[in-house]
């Protein structure tokens, strides 16, 4: 299958669109966050490795006690516009600072069949996009 071609002749920029997770996304995605996030960690020093899943379980049940249903914490599924498949995740989370509203991003993976075509740079994009209605 052909990429689709910009009128430069470059590959043309994928677009995506933020679709909030369901619960079987998230179930999906939960465990492998919690072990990729302790294995993070590990590689920075800040935890050992005998105790990174279980401090990494214990963020992610502070951040997430209501699981999708904690307030304001957003889990979206990234679909990529044309084809409507998944192509990532992104955790975005808002909180106040001072007297305004701030958004953060905790997590943004991109499906590593898919990277490198610049899935990453759409989902910031469509980020951006989502934090300011928000």
């Amino acid at each position: 299958m052909r990429e689709p071609v910009a009128p430069t002749g470059e590959p043309a920029r994928p677009r995506v669109r933020l679709d909030p997770m369901t619960a079987a996304e998230f179930g999906r995605y939960l465990e492998p966050a919690i072990r990729e996030y302790a294995h993070q960690k590990v590689l920075s020093g800040d935890w050992e490795p005998h105790e990174a899943v279980e401090l990494s379980r214990a963020d992610h049940a502070q951040l997430l006690p209501d699981g999708l249903a904690t307030p304001d914490q957003l889990l979206f599924t990234v679909r990529d516009e044309a084809t409507e498949q998944p192509v990532g995740v992104l955790w975005l989370v808002l909180r106040m600072r001072a007297v305004k509203v701030e958004a953060y991003v905790y997590d943004l993976v991109v499906a590593e069949e898919v990277r490198g075509r610049g899935y990453g740079r759409a989902t910031m994009l469509a980020c951006l996009d989502a934090a300011r209605k928000l």
